[in-house]
């Protein structure tokens, strides 16, 4: 019971981290179409991006489940 509470969280994460990063991706590629000059990303944002793009390697390496 608990381990199937835990595979879901984790899948629920793995979601999220593709979201978030096909949203910066995305934003990337709106910039570049509309602006020029650099793109700019909080600190935040870029630890974010790292920790979603971490995950999902971590996770296609490994697998998703406990």
């Amino acid at each position: 019971m608990v381990l199937a509470l835990i595979n879901k969280i984790l899948l629920l994460i793995f979601v999220l981290s593709i979201i978030n990063t096909i949203k910066n991706i995305l934003q990337l590629i709106i910039f570049w179409a509309v602006e020029s000059g650099k793109y700019r990303i909080s600190s935040r944002e870029t630890f974010l991006l790292g920790l979603s793009l971490s995950f999902i390697l971590a996770s296609m390496i490994s697998g998703i489940k406990i």
